[in-house]
């Protein structure tokens, strides 16, 4: 069992010939959050836009696809073992809820790995 983000473990993995396998929970995988923004006083907000039109582009999701992350564009392959995000069930969490429930999550990880 790992707790890692899937990339890490799976690019890993490769790089040291280790086998492993993937077992995505069939009442759902957790699908965190993330997110690029422009600050709204930012001093370089064409700068800022050029950088996050990048990030949007081709070229990352290409490099996301071989480094075991989801691409942010359709039509890009997923690396191999990856399945496609609508081929299982995901959940994701309300940052406000999710920011609510870290200390029980804490606390449950804690007891479960005696940390």
């Amino acid at each position: 069992m790992a707790l890692a983000p899937l990339p890490l473990i799976l690019s890993d993995s490769i790089l040291k010939k280790v086998p492993i396998g993937v077992i995505y929970p069939t009442d759902g995988a957790l699908l965190p959050p993330s997110a690029t923004a422009i600050m709204k006083d930012a001093p370089h907000p064409n700068a800022a836009r050029l950088f996050e039109n990048f990030l949007l582009g081709q070229e990352i999701a290409e490099y996301f696809a071989k480094d075991y992350r989801y691409p942010l564009r359709a039509g890009v392959p997923l690396a191999e073992g990856m399945r496609p995000l609508d081929s299982y069930k995901t959940k994701s969490i309300a940052t406000a809820e999710g920011i609510k429930k870290l200390p029980e999550v804490q606390e449950k990880f804690r007891d479960t790995f005696g940390i």
